[in-house]
């Protein structure tokens, strides 16, 4: 199984939307750690064969 580590910022705001919505993704695990006061990096572990699908969600928001 090949895995593919996503990082993404997210302005703080947007964090917790962000992250229930990314679950559709078959996220296999995922960090946050705060960055500045308004942005959060998030790390995504996921199956390589949804890069994609994912990078294709991450273009339209």
């Amino acid at each position: 199984m090949e895995l593919q580590l996503i990082e993404i910022y997210i302005p703080i705001n947007r964090l917790d939307a962000f992250l229930s919505e990314i679950e559709e993704f078959h996220v296999i695990e995922k960090w946050h750690t705060q960055i500045t006061d308004k942005e959060e990096l998030v790390k995504i572990l996921i199956k390589k064969k949804y890069t994609e699908e994912i990078f294709k969600f991450f273009r339209s928001k």
